[in-house]
């Protein structure tokens, strides 16, 4: 997923840089690089809730991600919050927020990758091992039954 945003970004870069924008290349650039962020938070979150051990974990995956997506935006519009609650998790308000409120959002998005790629790579080791763990029992099994 992050190497799909990467070629995409590449060629809005592309268009960004040849497109005729005056001097907002530069803020266009960085935003649609946050939106890029929201992305990956949601696609870390969605891959550590499909690791879970139950049944329904894609209806799980899909009920988290709706409201990451939607419940800031109506929560922050209805209890009038800050702009940046909202911009954080709903990448489509990135055009609308000040400067200021743009960098925290970012470092937040960034906190939330970097959090969730240390717990989902926690868990593939954990799965690995489960799984490694099986197979050298069924080896030891065959083992001892053979010899």
């Amino acid at each position: 997923i992050a190497l799909n945003l990467l070629l995409n970004g590449l060629i809005i870069a592309t268009a960004i840089v040849f497109f005729p924008l005056g001097n907002e290349r530069a803020e266009i650039g960085v935003r649609l690089l946050s939106i890029g962020s929201v992305f990956l938070v949601y696609a870390c979150i969605t891959q550590l809730v499909l690791l879970m051990k139950t049944q329904k974990r894609s209806i799980f995956a899909m009920i988290i991600l709706s409201s990451l997506m939607f419940v800031p935006t109506v929560a922050g519009n209805i209890l009038q919050l800050p702009d940046v609650i909202t911009f954080t998790f709903f990448p489509l308000s990135a055009f609308l927020i000040n400067s200021s409120a743009f960098g925290f959002s970012l470092l937040v998005q960034w906190v939330a990758i970097i959090g969730s790629s240390v717990q989902l790579t926690r868990q593939l080791k954990q799965a690995g091992e489960s799984n490694s763990k099986a197979l050298f029992a069924d080896n030891n099994l065959k083992g001892s039954v053979l010899g």
